[in-house]
C-alpha cells in the first residue's frame, strides 16, 4: 500500500483550529496551551511544511480564508467556561501581518458556539455566535451573526438571529449567507453583499493586541501616544522580557514594541526586567518605566534595587537608566516643577528624579516601612506618601500605617499623620485642597479619611461597615471622590462609594458588580469629555471584567459593559476622546469611544 502520511510535525501546544488557502499554498494553524493560556496562529509553507510566520496571543479555533483577497478571519474561541468578548482579527495571508482585530460583540458568549465563513465574490465574512442564556431548553441564547468586510477588518453589521447553537453557509453566487439556528429549528437568511457599516457604530472600536500580561498604561497628550506595560513571563517553557507598546491614540494602531531588556547588575544577569508602573511627564516629552529588582529564588521577594527606564515620548527610545530603591512600588510626576518621585517599599525610601534627564537627584527616607502609594498637589507643592506600616526589618516595633508628606521641590519630608491598619491608598482633589485617604484595620470595618493638603491636618473621617474601600479616583470639577469597596473575604458584591471632597460625607452608594473573589481588582479615570467616571473591575478571574459608568453629581451607575478578561487598567486620552483599557489575560488593549461613555 502506498504510503499516505507524508510528514508529521510536531507541536508542543494543543492545535485547535486549522484551514488551507490553496491559492497561496499556505496552512494556518491555532495553537493554544491552555496550562499557560498562552495561544499562537502558524502559518505554514502547504509544500514544504516550514513555518514561515508565527503571530503570538491568537487562540482561533475558528478560522476562514478568503483566497480572492489574501486573507485569513481568525476568531479567538477560547473563552473558558464564563464566556468572554468575541475577538476577530483579519490577517494577511502572505505576509502575516495582522490587519486589525475588533470586537464583534460585546455581550457574553457561549465559546464552543461560533462558526465562522467567507464570500469570496463580495469580500464578506460571517461570524456567528451564541450568548448563553440563564434557562432555556439548550442553554443558549440567540445568535448574532457579525459581517465583515474582509479587505479591510471593519465590522459592517451586527444582526440578531434565532437561537443557537448556529452553523453558517453561504452562497457565492447570490450573496447570501444561511444561518441554521440549532435551539429555535429556524433558518436566517442574510444579504451580505448589501451589509453596511452601522451608522451608531460598535461601542468597541477596536482591540489591539500588544506584549505578553499588559497590567498599566499612560498617555502622553503631547505626542497622541499611548503607552502600555507588558509584565512579559518566565518560566521553565517560555521568557518574554517585560516590554512597552506603543499605540497611536487617535488610530489605536500599534506603532511599536519597545522591549525593557535584562537586568546585568551581580546576581540579577540574565533576568528580565519587570515592570511595575508607568508615568508621563507631558512637558518633557518623557515616559518613566518603574522595574523591580533581582527576586529572591527561594521566596520571591525583591533582593536589589530597582530601575527606571526613561524613553522618548515621540520616538519611543531608551534615553536613560537609574537605580533606585528596594522593590519600587509606585511613580509620580510632577510636571510643574520638573521631578519624577519612585516609592520603594522594600527599603521605606523615595527615590527623587530629574522629569528632563531621569537622573536620580536624591533619596529621602519615608519613615514607616512599607511605603506603597503616592500622590501630588501641585498647587500645594506637596507629595503624599501612603505606607502600610508593620514590622521593619531590623525593627523591635510594630510601626502604625501613615502618610506622609513631603515638599515637591527639595523632597525633604515635613509631616507624619498616622491612618487606622492596612494598606492605604490616597488621591488628591488639588482645587479644594484635599487629601483623600483609605485604610481597613480589619476585614470587617474600613475608614476613609480626609486631610488639608496643605497641613496634612485630618478634617473629616468615615467609617464604612464591610470590607476595605478604595480611593480610586477625583472628579475635580464636582469635587466628588470615587472610592471602590471591594468584595468581602468571602465574595460577594462590590460598590463605588462618590464622597464630598469638601465635606468628607459620603453622598451615594451603588453596586457594580454580583459577586466577587475578595479582591480590590479595580482601577478608575476620569473622562473629561462627558465628565463620568470609569470604573473597570473584575471581581473575579474567572468572570470578564468589565467597565461602569458613574455620573459622579448623582452617584448612579449609567452604563456597564464587558470588555476583555484579566485585571484591567484604564486611561482616557481627552484629545482624540479614546479610552484604552488593558486585557492582562487577553494580552490585549480595548480602544473604546469615549463620547458614549
Amino acid at each position: 500500500m502506498r504510503q499516505c502520511v507524508r510528514a508529521t510535525i510536531p507541536f508542543r501546544d494543543t492545535p485547535i483550529g486549522v484551514a488551507i488557502d490553496p491559492r497561496l499554498r499556505r496552512v494556518m494553524i491555532s495553537l493554544y496551551d491552555s496550562e499557560l493560556r498562552t495561544a499562537r496562529l502558524l502559518i505554514l509553507d502547504a509544500t514544504t511544511g516550514a513555518v514561515l510566520h508565527t503571530i503570538q496571543g491568537m487562540a482561533s479555533a475558528a478560522l476562514a480564508i478568503d483566497t480572492r483577497a489574501g486573507r485569513i478571519v481568525a476568531v479567538d474561541a477560547v473563552l473558558g467556561s464564563s464566556g468572554g468578548p468575541v475577538y476577530v482579527s483579519t490577517v494577511m495571508t502572505r505576509s502575516g501581518k495582522v490587519l486589525r482585530t475588533i470586537v464583534v460583540t460585546d455581550a457574553p458568549n457561549r465559546g464552543e458556539a461560533i462558526a465562522a465563513a467567507v464570500d469570496e465574490a463580495h469580500g464578506r465574512a460571517v461570524v456567528v455566535t451564541a450568548a448563553p442564556v440563564v434557562s432555556g431548553a439548550n442553554g443558549y441564547g440567540r445568535d448574532v451573526a457579525s459581517i465583515i468586510d474582509t479587505h479591510t477588518g471593519h465590522l459592517l453589521k451586527n444582526v440578531t438571529l434565532g437561537i443557537g447553537p448556529p452553523l453558517v453557509g453561504v452562497s457565492a453566487s447570490t450573496g447570501r449567507i444561511f444561518v441554521a439556528n440549532g435551539g429555535d429549528n429556524t433558518m436566517s437568511v442574510l444579504d451580505a453583499a448589501h451589509a453596511r457599516t452601522n451608522s451608531s457604530g460598535p461601542f468597541v472600536g477596536r482591540v489591539v493586541r500588544v506584549g505578553i500580561d499588559p497590567f498599566a498604561l499612560a498617555v502622553d497628550a503631547q505626542t497622541h501616544r499611548v503607552f502600555v506595560v507588558n509584565n512579559g513571563s518566565s518560566n521553565g517553557r517560555h521568557a518574554y522580557q517585560g516590554s512597552v507598546s506603543v499605540l497611536d491614540a487617535a488610530t489605536g494602531s500599534l506603532r511599536a514594541t519597545i522591549p525593557l531588556g535584562f537586568l546585568t547588575q551581580a546576581g540579577g544577569s540574565g533576568t528580565p526586567l519587570t515592570p511595575q508602573s508607568i508615568a508621563v511627564d507631558g512637558r518633557s516629552g518623557r515616559v518613566f518605566v518603574v522595574s523591580a529588582g533581582a527576586l529572591d529564588a527561594t521566596t520571591g521577594a525583591p533582593r536589589g534595587r530597582g530601575w527606571v527606564t526613561v524613553l522618548d515620548g515621540a520616538t519611543g527610545r531608551v534615553l536613560n537608566r537609574s537605580t533606585v530603591g528596594v522593590a519600587p512600588a509606585a511613580i509620580a510626576v510632577d510636571a510643574v516643577r520638573g521631578r519624577v518621585f519612585v516609592v520603594n517599599n522594600g527599603d521605606a525610601t523615595m527615590s527623587v528624579l530629574d522629569g528632563a534627564t531621569g537622573r536620580v537627584l536624591r533619596t529621602v527616607t519615608v519613615g514607616t516601612p512599607y511605603p506603597q502609594a503616592v500622590a501630588l498637589d501641585t498647587r500645594a507643592g506637596h507629595v503624599f506618601v501612603a505606607s502600610e506600616g508593620g514590622n521593619a526589618p531590623g525593627a523591635d516595633r510594630l510601626a502604625s500605617a501613615s502618610v506622609t508628606l513631603f515638599d515637591a521641590r527639595t523632597g525633604a519630608r515635613q509631616r507624619s499623620v498616622a491612618v487606622e491598619a492596612g494598606p492605604p491608598t490616597v488621591v488628591v482633589d488639588e482645587k479644594r485642597g484635599r487629601v483623600v485617604i483609605g485604610a481597613s484595620p480589619d476585614r470587617y470595618d474600613s475608614y476613609v479619611d480626609t486631610l488639608d493638603a496643605a497641613t496634612g491636618l485630618v478634617l473629616h473621617r468615615v467609617t464604612l461597615p464591610g470590607p476595605p474601600a478604595y480611593p480610586l479616583v477625583v472628579d475635580t470639577a464636582r469635587g466628588r471622590a470615587v472610592l471602590y469597596e471591594e468584595p468581602n473575604y468571602m465574595g460577594g458584591a462590590s460598590y463605588v462609594d462618590v464622597l464630598d471632597t469638601r465635606g468628607g460625607r459620603i453622598l451615594r452608594t451603588v453596586q457594580v458588580s454580583l459577586r466577587g473573589n475578595g479582591s480590590p481588582l479595580a482601577t478608575a479615570a476620569m473622562n473629561a469629555v462627558t465628565g463620568h467616571a470609569l470604573i473597570a473591575t473584575q471581581d473575579d478571574p474567572e468572570v470578564r471584567a468589565h467597565i461602569s459608568v458613574v455620573d459622579t453629581p448623582t452617584g448612579r451607575v449609567i452604563r456597564t459593559m464587558m470588555i476583555g478578561r484579566g485585571v484591567p487598567t484604564v486611561v482616557v486620552d481627552a484629545h482624540t476622546r479614546r479610552v484604552f483599557v488593558t486585557n492582562r489575560d487577553d494580552n490585549t488593549v480595548t480602544v473604546l469611544d469615549a463620547t458614549r461613555l
